[in-house]
């Protein structure tokens, strides 16, 4: 009843927050979260507007929407926990872990949102690092690359992600590169052995997209670039 009336009386404010881009944006963020699944939203204007849609508007019924206050131990033990990448600027894997009290493993959910897990995922047995499974999904408005990456001892260097977009004549149209897996939050030398760390990326439903090209890179002291892992994968999606 009090949160009822909280809303009542400051509708209008939060009907802002849903409408500006941040809300907007905050709202279509939440809709990819996996059915039965709990989103942490820091408190703030992105939660209110998470909280608004769901509670008020009747979107997003699929998940349960908590702040940082949470209890985050039995929230990780008890079902799927997801987070939005932004949030570990703020929330850092170390504060994760003094909330749950043991280590937590990251791995993506869906575009730009990340999954807690207290057990890493295990991955069949590899010779080199390498991608043990990936597969494109065509969305209304987005093709998605689902990616898992492996290595069977913990890599000794940290490499970046390249995600590319391509026409017909490899000319690149898109890309959704990142400093490491896992939108940044996953440096390769912070795996454990034998581990998976499924990764998901996110392009623009372009006309003329032929080919995804992916894979694992790094920099030269020059500032030219070595491809260490590259693959391709046909785009499919109707434009």
């Amino acid at each position: 009843m009090v949160r009822g009336a909280l809303v009542v009386q400051n509708q209008p404010f939060i009907e802002q927050l849903t409408g500006d881009r941040t809300g907007l944006e905050t709202i279509s963020l939440a809709e990819h979260t996996p059915p039965g699944a709990t989103l942490m939203i820091p408190w703030g204007s992105r939660h209110f507007a998470v909280g608004f849609a769901r509670d008020v508007l009747g979107m997003l019924d699929h998940l349960q929407l908590v702040d940082h206050k949470a209890n985050f131990r039995d929230l990780a033990a008890d079902g799927l926990l997801v987070t939005p990448e932004y949030t570990f600027y703020n929330h850092p894997v170390t504060w994760w872990q003094e909330q749950i009290g043991a280590p937590v493993y990251l791995s993506a959910a869906a575009p730009l949102l990340v999954q807690i897990s207290l057990t890493p995922e295990r991955a069949p047995a590899v010779n080199a690092l390498d991608t043990i499974d990936s597969a494109i999904e065509c969305h209304d408005d987005a093709i998605w690359l689902r990616v898992t990456w492996a290595s069977p001892q913990t890599p000794e260097a940290d490499l970046s992600v390249f995600v590319h977009l391509l026409d017909d004549n490899g000319a690149v149209i898109a890309q959704a590169d990142q400093s490491a897996p896992v939108y940044g939050w996953r440096p390769l030398t912070g795996w454990l052995p034998g581990e998976a760390v499924s990764d998901i990326y996110a392009l623009p439903a372009a006309t003329g997209a032929s080919t995804i090209r992916y894979g694992l890179y790094y920099q030269r002291p020059d500032e030219s670039f070595e491809n260490v892992l590259e693959y391709e994968l046909p785009v499919t999606c109707a434009a």
